[in-house]
């Protein structure tokens, strides 16, 4: 499925903040800098 590709990483940042309600935030922020 392609729909992601429509969506901007701010979107989807904000996204995934809400759905891990800030408990792994900082980790994911650490893994997207990793890429």
């Amino acid at each position: 499925m392609e729909m992601y590709t429509e969506i901007s990483l701010g979107e989807l940042s904000d996204h995934i903040d809400r759905m891990l309600d800030g408990k792994l935030k900082e980790r994911t922020i650490v893994d997207m800098e990793a890429v």
